[in-house]
């Protein structure tokens, strides 16, 4: 099962979530690979020092992949990135491609597959949605996110129809939430005007322990078992089965 954290618009915390809720499937037993698709690389440093020894843009050569995921715990492993993915973007359209193939090829032993995407159209977000099933869409309170969440939907759409016909919007999550900032729920029924249907009802608050776990390199449900976050992370990972349940069925 491939997810996608991808918002066309930064700040919106995909990374934080991607990194937490993949934790916390490992942590249930369930065989996980994270892929880190921003050359920015900070889910790569969530879970490591230095230079990761498999990196994403492996997965843009022809044939198989050379070296084996990085094992960061017993049940999960991380294929990580550097600056040189950027690279990507002067390449042949058929990386794309190239993409999609490596990354269904190592599909079957995993679990879930969690990619972190890049905040841009660009050929890697694009290649990144070709190899997906689902996309979750992480929105805040801010005219930016809603509007990343509007380019994500189109881009969405595109890849479906050109490449991946598989591909489906999963749903959207309010994440980094400030329910006390001025314009909070104008923006809140600014997303539900577009796809109020595909929201969760789980909501991730704004809060100090998701850096600070962070900076440990630690999930948050780990760093602050008790929080109100691990709580917030626990609750959407329940939702997310309870949804899967539903897309199996229909």
């Amino acid at each position: 099962m491939i997810f996608t954290f991808s918002n066309q618009k930064g700040g919106d915390g995909k990374t934080s979530l991607a990194y937490n809720i993949a934790a916390r499937y490992a942590s249930n037993g369930k065989k996980v690979l994270v892929i880190d698709g921003d050359p920015q690389g900070n889910l790569t440093k969530s879970f490591i020092e230095g230079e990761p020894t498999c990196e994403t843009l492996l997965l843009f050569n022809e044939g198989n992949l050379e070296t084996e995921p990085e094992k960061i715990t017993k049940n999960l492993s991380l294929i990580g990135t550097t600056k040189d993915l950027s690279i990507i973007e002067e390449r042949d359209f058929e990386v794309i491609y190239l993409f999609r193939e490596n990354v269904l090829k190592i599909a079957d032993k995993y679990d879930y597959i969690f990619i972190d995407a890049p905040p841009s159209l660009s050929k890697l977000s694009i290649s990144i949605l070709s190899a997906t099933k689902y996309v979750i869409i992480p929105v805040n309170a801010s005219p930016y996110s809603v509007m990343g969440v509007v380019e994500t939907l189109k881009l969405v759409q595109k890849v479906r129809k050109r490449i991946n016909n598989e591909l489906e919007l999963f749903g959207i999550i309010f994440n980094k939430l400030k329910p006390r900032v001025k314009f909070y729920h104008e923006m809140v029924h600014a997303v539900e005007d577009i796809e109020h249907h595909m929201i969760f009802d789980t909501v991730i608050n704004d809060s100090i322990r998701f850096p600070e776990a962070s900076s440990k390199r630690m999930p948050v449900f780990e760093y602050a078992p008790k929080s109100k976050s691990a709580e917030q992370i626990s609750a959407f990972q329940k939702e997310i089965e309870k949804r899967l349940k539903k897309f199996k069925k229909s």
